[in-house]
Parts: structure tokens; sequence; C-alpha cells
């Protein structure tokens, strides 16, 4: 990675933010910076207080990147419970597109989660022994569009999201 890559894992309790760099092809944690989240402001994933978590959001990069948001390359992690995700392996003949409908429908009968109004996001690893292997996360679109606001009027761009427990 040429510049640094960010990660954001956020909880009703805390906000811890990494940066990675790599040394000798590898990533490696180059800056790291943790915030107390004072109670109400987040409830169970849910945003609460959207103004004191977006100037929570501006300290902490302040902080850990001398206030640098833009182009930056960022993964977020949200609670629990409000985030579902699973690993899915698939031959590796089947095509992306037809991996995100397999996805898709495993997810609807198998996650606890009403599939009406919701936002997917999968990321692929490296193939391996013939299998495709994936990452599937899936959240509320509402609670998705709530966070990307926060980040947004925080001046992020988010990349991904995943689970805050896979974090």
């Amino acid at each position: 990675m040429k510049s640094p890559a960010f990660g954001i894992d956020i909880s009703d309790r805390s906000i811890e933010l990494v940066s990675l760099i790599a040394k000798k092809g590898l990533p490696v944690v180059d800056r790291h910076a943790r915030m107390e989240v004072p109670a109400g402001i987040i409830n169970r994933g849910v945003i609460a207080d959207h103004e004191t978590l977006v100037d929570m959001l501006c300290r902490l990069f302040e902080a850990a990147a001398g206030g640098r948001r833009a182009g930056i390359r960022l993964g977020f992690s949200l609670s629990e419970t409000s985030v579902f995700s699973r690993n899915f392996v698939f031959p590796e003949s089947l095509s992306k597109e037809n991996a995100e409908k397999a996805m898709l429908n495993e997810a609807i009968d198998t996650m606890p989660i009403p599939f009406a109004g919701v936002v997917a996001d999968s990321w692929e690893s490296r193939p391996s022994a013939g299998a495709r292997r994936y990452f599937f996360t899936v959240t509320q679109r509402e609670n998705a569009a709530a966070w990307q606001a926060v980040f947004t009027a925080a001046g992020i761009v988010p990349s991904f999201f995943d689970c805050e427990s896979l974090a």
C-alpha cells in the first residue's frame, strides 16, 4: 500500500482508529488512537447524537492522522447488534455476479434480519484450491445511511463496512 489504509471500529462505548502502512510488503500498524464514547451517543449501534459523534471523529482523526481525511481509504466496523456477516466458499468457476446472488439468497434464508431495505457488501479474498472465498456483511439501509451521513459530515469517505466482532 502506497499510502496508509485506515480502519475504524465504532461501538457504543469506544471508537478506535488504526492506520496501516506497508513495510517489506506486509501491512503493519503505523498509528492508533482510541476515544471513549459517552453514554447516549450511540445506542446498540444506532446513532443517537449525530453532531457529537461527528465532532468525536474529527478529533480522533486529528490525533491519529493530523486531521488528514481527504482521499484516505477507510474500512469501518459497526456494532454486531446491527450488522450480520458470514464467510462463503464457492467453486472457482462461479462468476462474481453469481456468487453475489448466491450469497444474498443464502443470507436471506439464514440471517436474522429483515431483508427489505438492506445494504450488503462482500469482499473476495484470494482464490485457493479451486475455491473462491468471500466475506459478506449486511445491515439495514437506514443504519448504513446514518453512518454514511456521520462520516461525510466528518470529511471521511468509507470504502467498506464489516461487523465489529470481526474487526
